[in-house]
């Protein structure tokens, strides 16, 4: 009875050790790493000083954008304009 009692105690205590050692709630979260080089690689998309995006379909789709916002602007103004 005593060794068995002494077989559960060390069972237990394994037991705790083990499930202090591996956390449940992140078991199966793989550790993301950032990198200095990704980082660069967000930081260069766009140019504060040219104001400009690097890559051209990017440029392209914002030049095209801003191209229909200020139609939309000039034709909405032309038509407060003419109310007046």
């Amino acid at each position: 009875m005593l060794e068995e009692s002494v077989d559960e105690w060390k069972k237990s205590l394994t037991q705790y050790a083990n499930s202090k050692k591996e956390l449940e709630w992140k078991k199966n979260q793989p550790v993301t790493y950032i990198t200095e080089k990704m980082k660069k690689n967000i930081e260069a998309k766009y140019n504060p000083i040219l104001q400009k995006y690097t890559d051209p379909n990017t440029e392209k789709l914002v030049q095209a954008k801003e191209q229909e916002d200020f139609i939309r602007t000039l034709a909405q103004n032309k038509v407060f304009v003419n109310e007046m």
